[in-house]
């Protein structure tokens, strides 16, 4: 869709939203779209966050991958939505897939990772009427006009919005939130700890982040230089809070064993405690590529690692069979360092 058309699409949208939907609108004083209790219910929010443990979000790309998620006792799973409109799944077979989800406590988000163009726009307004009827507990979109689509037809299911690499500025992430009534901003594969911190810090929106994953990469900055707040911040709270940021610096005590192995691409093991002290809400967890290790072992790797670190980040160390289950360790390899 070409940028024109785009702007068209998104305006018409915004008009239809204060149109239609006035329960769902007010009007920010530079003319965006604010979803009604948003601007109200931004610190309780934030106070839940912070009080809220870390969530699991483990991505599958089949009808398949989720039920063995499921049977697994994944309680946060997200979905392809090209899975769960495969040709061959009938709505029926993918309400059933929902419902089996539900009745074992597991909620399911459905992805939409491709942007429609002017040819695909209708269909994907009926993919997303038909996953929400089938039972989506949460939408994951990458598309503003589909969001606002989104928030007009279904106002219920939350909206979590995944931003790009150039649009992941606190001004922008805090506009993301107000204009689309986002739940949730859904960070790049590739991002910092310095990155999550100033955004933490200047926005209210709750944070999510691929930790696990091919390309999936946060970057853990702990120099001097990145323990600085960001510069729109007046003096007296960024000087503390560069204090404070540089005081909270947590990694795992055997950091040096995962780093040095050169799986930092793949897996954000070693800065769990960070990601936990920094008030992310989310991370997210990929399965099924080339090479992936099972569902399962996944899983179970990432929900221990999560616990452990909870109960007692300070003493936070990478485990020697969390390595080898993911397959960033060689078993035979006795030079390498890990716990137990």
């Amino acid at each position: 869709m070409g940028g024109e058309t785009r702007r068209i699409v998104l305006n018409r949208w915004k008009i239809f939203l204060s149109a239609w939907h006035p329960q769902m609108h007010g009007w920010h004083r530079n003319g965006d779209i604010v979803v009604h209790g948003s601007r109200e219910t931004s610190s309780a929010s934030s106070a839940a966050c912070h009080k809220a443990p870390i969530q699991l979000m483990l991505h599958v790309s089949s009808l398949g991958g989720l039920h063995e998620a499921v049977e697994e006792q994944v309680a946060n799973i997200c979905l392809d939505h090209a899975a769960a409109l495969d040709a061959n799944a009938s709505f029926a077979l993918v309400a059933d897939a929902f419902r089996h989800a539900h009745d074992r406590d597991a909620k399911v988000a459905v992805s939409f990772c491709n942007l429609p163009n002017d040819a695909t726009w209708q269909s994907y307004r009926a993919m997303l009427d038909s996953v929400v009827g089938a039972g989506a507990d949460a939408l994951l979109l990458d598309d503003q006009a589909l969001c606002l689509y989104a928030a007009a037809h279904h106002p219920s299911v939350p909206r979590h919005f995944r931003t790009t690499a150039s649009a992941s500025s606190a001004p922008v992430i805090e506009r993301l939130r107000l204009q689309l009534g986002a739940a949730r901003i859904v960070l790049p594969r590739l991002s910092s700890i310095g990155q999550i911190a100033d955004l933490r810090a200047a926005s209210t929106a709750e944070l999510q982040v691929f930790a696990f994953g091919p390309a999936c990469r946060i970057i853990g900055d702990r120099s001097a230089t990145n323990c600085m707040a960001p510069s729109s911040m007046p003096k007296n709270q960024s000087s503390g809070m560069m204090a404070e940021r540089c005081a909270d610096d947590m990694h795992a005590a055997n950091e040096d064993v995962y780093t040095t192995g050169g799986h930092v691409n793949l897996s954000a093991l070693h800065l769990l405690p960070q990601l936990i002290n920094l008030g992310v809400a989310a991370i997210s967890v990929e399965t099924g590529y080339p090479g992936a290790p099972t569902v399962p072992q996944i899983h179970q790797v990432w929900r221990e690692a999560i616990d452990v670190c909870s109960m007692a980040p300070e003493s936070y160390v990478i485990r020697r069979h969390w390595l080898e289950q993911l397959g960033l360790l060689d078993s035979k390899d006795p030079g390498k360092r890990a716990a137990g």
